[in-house]
């Protein structure tokens, strides 16, 4: 039986033109690898011009038809990500470095140690394979089986054609064909990195989606001349039902910003075309730069998914030390969040005014860009909590929002907190809001730790009225150095401090969007006289905020400060 070693040098001399087998019996493994390697190597300059002419011919993506499986291969550069989908479900992929070279006349494919990105191997490492091909400008032929047994892909001889999916010009690109009625899910990558995003179904998108009976099918795109790709499709009514962008220069940076320049080149955002532009609606509450697109075949379906709305519960964490409301309490304070929250889109301010502390001190953001026709769906008040004397709850509702001059439509979930605190036995008083992307850490400490009151301690606790004592009112600073914030206050019955600021536009009376830093009394070191010194834990670019602080007392007695502004030059 002749050695295996032979056998495949014998195959190796056999592609290429006048190579002489070398001695199957003289030839170690290291010194046939070192030979190989030469030959790879030290290319004559036309076969180097031809490898190089063909790894740039490969770039993009090609795809293949098994059965019920379609196969993608997407070539970046020289790296690699190959993925099966079945039913427009990754099911395997794997990633890996592409070098090609020749041997005599015949072309080869080769690649490093890979990896398995997806399906139940994912993690695992894949061994180097090699195989010949050909190329045409939109067919790429596969040779499998033919070159050493050791680094083959698999055992057996077999002949593979991929089809190039975008055609050499992207306008001209046609569509590929869809599963019927599946949603369609495009993503494009980085006008910064010059990535293609892999053909997956993020998580949360995929698990909601199969909640609601619906399949998805993802394409994936790199941002370099993706408006066109764009503006084609929409011509032929091929436009997707679901847009992931990784930048905002994928849609238009901002209203009459369309273009974005980076070290790839200027990149074109695909609502610079207005038809465009009014068919766009971004999609709330998602975590990412999602966008529906109105003349979509499956507009109707893929509303669905930004029209739920979604109750998350609280983190273990959240529920530990959190005191719980009476249930009449609680229903109070949850029409209250309601209430407010409708007020804020659809109303008047009436409703807030009502119930507000002090309706000066709350953020404009949250009404300030009302919008006419905008409908509220569902909506519900959730992880209402708190003490007689402070409560918080969360609003969750979806929000229809019309376009308005060069504004997007909005459609989607949408979170905001409400804060209220009450005096004995006084009315709730709204003192704060702000909208949030869901249960986050500090708005559960605020309440942690603290206690309802009994009877016999309705007025025995008095909590004294933070004074605020630098920087003075107006002050200028630099956020290089952040300066240091200074008050007084609070009394021996303090048990907490909350710093809330506000961000403001110049030369306006308006404040936006509160952040609150919540710190325990006994992890604040206090000074001569009480005072109480720290780093100021605010500060969002070039521009006026004002802050305050609270001092909370052990069953929710909450005593406010004024109001200062500090301008930040940079």
């Amino acid at each position: 039986m002749e050695p295996k070693e032979a056998k495949q040098s014998t195959e190796l001399s056999e592609l290429g033109e006048g190579q002489s087998s070398p001695d199957s019996k003289a030839t170690s493994p290291e010194s046939k690898r070192a030979n190989e390697t030469k030959q790879l190597t030290e290319l004559s300059e036309p076969a180097a011009e031809k490898n190089l002419t063909d790894l740039t011919k490969l770039q993009g993506k090609w795809t293949r038809q098994l059965n019920n499986q379609r196969w993608v291969k997407e070539i970046v550069g020289d790296k690699e990500t190959f993925a099966i989908f079945v039913d427009g479900k990754a099911v395997y992929g794997h990633t890996h470095t592409v070098k090609l070279s020749k041997r005599g006349s015949v072309c080869i494919y080769a690649t490093s140690a890979g990896q398995i990105t997806i399906g139940e191997r994912k993690g695992e490492a894949m061994k180097p394979f090699s195989f010949i091909y050909k190329l045409n400008d939109d067919s790429l032929i596969e040779s499998l089986g033919f070159l050493d047994k050791a680094n083959n892909l698999r055992d057996k001889t077999e002949i593979v054609t991929w089809k190039r999916s975008t055609a050499l010009s992207l306008a001209d690109r046609e569509p590929e064909p869809e599963p019927k009625g599946s949603i369609v899910l495009w993503r494009v990558g980085s006008p910064h990195r010059g990535d293609t995003p892999p053909e997956l179904v993020p998580g949360y998108l995929e698990a909601l989606a199969k909640k609601q009976g619906h399949a998805v099918t993802v394409r994936s795109f790199e941002a370099k001349n993706f408006h066109k790709v764009f503006w084609a499709a929409v011509e032929k009514h091929a436009e997707p039902d679901l847009l992931e962008a990784d930048n905002g220069a994928i849609v238009g940076m901002s209203a009459n910003n369309y273009t974005m320049d980076t070290k790839l080149g200027t990149f074109t955002g695909i609502a610079a075309k207005e038809i465009i532009r009014k068919s766009l609606i971004d999609m709330r509450g998602f975590g990412g730069m999602y966008h529906l697109i109105n003349t979509s075949r499956n507009h109707a379906k893929a509303r669905t998914l930004a029209t739920r709305v979604t109750e998350p519960e609280l983190p273990p964490s959240a529920r530990e030390s959190i005191p719980e409301l009476a249930p009449n309490e609680k229903a109070a304070v949850s029409k209250l969040c309601i209430d407010a929250f409708t007020d804020s889109i659809t109303g008047d301010d009436s409703s807030i005014k009502a119930m507000a502390d002090d309706f000066d001190s709350l953020p404009q953001r949250l009404w300030g860009d009302r919008v006419s026709g905008v409908k509220v769906g569902k909506v519900k008040a959730f992880g209402v909590s708190g003490t007689d004397r402070l409560a918080l709850g969360l609003v969750t509702a979806t929000v229809d929002t019309p376009s308005k001059d060069d504004r997007m439509a909005q459609l989607g979930q949408t979170r905001t907190l409400f804060i209220f605190r009450r005096e004995h036995e006084g009315e709730w008083k709204l003192i704060a809001t702000r909208g949030v992307g869901g249960h986050e850490p500090w708005i559960w400490d605020m309440l942690r730790d603290l206690r309802n009151a009994k009877p016999q301690e309705q007025e025995s606790v008095t909590i004294e009225t933070p004074k605020l004592l630098s920087p003075p009112d107006g002050a200028r600073r630099s956020r290089l150095q952040m300066p240091d914030i200074a008050w007084v206050g609070g009394g021996d019955d303090a048990v907490k401090y909350v710093v809330e600021a506000q961000w403001g536009s110049r030369g306006t009376d308006q404040w936006y969007l509160s952040n609150f830093d919540v710190f325990s009394k006994k992890a604040i070191e206090q000074g001569e006289n009480g005072v109480i010194k720290m780093r100021a834990p605010f500060g969002a670019g070039a521009q006026p905020h004002r802050w305050r602080v609270w001092a909370i007392g052990p069953h929710g007695e909450t005593a406010l400060s004024q109001w200062r502004r500090i301008d930040f030059s940079n």
